[in-house]
């Protein structure tokens, strides 16, 4: 069994889900209160007051009679791609329905290859810091 994992911040994918008004209002990567005696950094992905953290799943198995490794890498690193448009499109969905604005601050994608069955299954977890609608 192979195992490959990738961690990946996408802030220019996030940037195609929102406008540069609604990324102002989001936390920056980096905050830091001083209170005069100490500066205290905070944890970049804590959710701002207003902000809430959205966890998303994504899997997508697929079969392939190639042992060649070259020829699976070059299909895992397609499957990826379609990971990445997944993860990109929750975003929008968010925006569609609970969401003002949507920021995707982590992703972690993972491929685990069952040689003998010929079969792998490509995963995706992402975070997303939203700002929920406000009721009318």
């Amino acid at each position: 069994m192979t195992r490959i994992a990738f961690s990946i911040a996408i802030a220019a994918l996030a940037s195609t889900a929102m406008g540069a008004q609604a990324s102002e209002r989001l936390a920056p990567s980096f905050r830091t209160i001083d209170s005069g005696l100490h500066t205290i950094q905070l944890n970049p992905r804590a959710p701002l007051p207003g902000e809430i953290m959205v966890n998303v799943n994504f899997s997508i198995p697929f079969m392939s009679d190639e042992r060649d490794p070259v020829k699976m890498a070059t299909a895992q690193a397609e499957f990826r791609k379609k990971l990445y448009e997944l993860v990109q499109r929750e975003c929008v969905g968010l925006l569609e329905t609970i969401a003002d604005e949507c920021r995707v601050v982590s992703m972690n994608v993972q491929s685990n290859t069952q040689p003998q069955m010929l079969m792998t299954t490509m995963s995706a977890n992402a975070q997303y810091r939203i700002i929920p609608k406000m009721k009318s």
